[in-house]
């Protein structure tokens, strides 16, 4: 059986290095939840889902938590 690992990640306005991130990540079950700047979710990669989430990284962690497989 294979086990599937869901990688939540908060941010606020760091969309460069989310971007840098997730290309160093395997290809798992990747959430972004971003509390600033979202013009970078376009460039993200097809199996990275992102969210426009409140500030505080406890909300967004709940978010990322509620999106994830």
């Amino acid at each position: 059986m294979a086990v599937l690992i869901s990688i939540i990640i908060p941010s606020y306005n760091d969309g460069k290095n989310v971007q840098q991130l997730v290309k160093r990540i395997p290809k798992e079950d990747i959430v972004v939840v971003e509390s600033g700047e979202t013009a970078y979710f376009t460039s993200l990669p097809k199996h990275v889902r992102a969210y426009k989430g409140e500030k505080g990284r406890a909300k967004q962690m709940n978010l990322g938590a509620n999106q994830a497989k």
